[in-house]
C-alpha cells in the first residue's frame, strides 16, 4: 500500500516510523555544458577529477540556495546516479550529465547521511530564492 502522508521524520531506534512519502523533490536546471576529457579537473582549484571522456553539465543550485557545500572530497551521487564533480559552488554545481534538468534530492534522507545531519536540517535550509510549485 502507497504511504497516505506526506513529509519526515526523525525517530530514534526502538520506533516504528509512520510510512511516509517524501514530501519534495528540488531540481536544477542546465546553464551550460561542455565536453571534457579522462585526466581534467574541474571546479574550485580542480577538485573534480573527470574519470572518463563525456560532457558535464552545469546546474543553476548552489550554497547560496541552501545545498550543503559538498567540497569535493570523495564521492556523491545524485538519486540518479548523477556525480558531483568537484566543489558546489555558491550558485552551482556541475554534474557527469548534460541533462536539461537534474533532480538534486529526491529524499532529504539521502543528504543528511552524507553531511552527518538529520532531514530537517536539509530542508529548512533552501532558499526562499527557490521557486517552489506545489502539485
Amino acid at each position: 500500500m502507497a504511504p497516505r502522508w506526506s513529509g519526515y521524520t526523525e525517530f530514534g531506534s526502538g520506533f516504528t516510523p509512520p510510512d511516509l512519502k517524501p514530501v519534495l523533490t528540488l531540481w536544477a536546471e542546465r546553464m551550460a555544458s561542455r565536453k571534457v576529457t579522462a585526466g581534467m579537473r574541474i571546479g574550485y582549484g580542480g577538485s573534480g577529477l573527470v574519470q572518463k571522456d563525456g560532457y558535464v553539465g552545469t546546474y543553476d543550485l548552489g550554497y547560496a540556495d541552501g545545498l550543503f557545500r559538498f567540497n569535493g572530497e570523495g564521492e556523491f551521487f545524485l538519486d540518479g546516479g548523477e556525480r558531483i564533480m568537484g566543489k558546489i559552488s555558491m550558485d552551482n554545481l556541475v554534474a557527469d550529465t548534460e541533462a536539461e534538468t537534474l533532480r538534486v534530492i529526491g529524499d532529504a534522507n539521502r543528504w543528511a547521511r552524507r553531511f552527518s545531519t538529520i532531514n530537517y536540517d536539509v530542508l529548512v535550509k533552501l532558499s526562499p530564492r527557490i521557486k517552489r510549485k506545489i502539485i
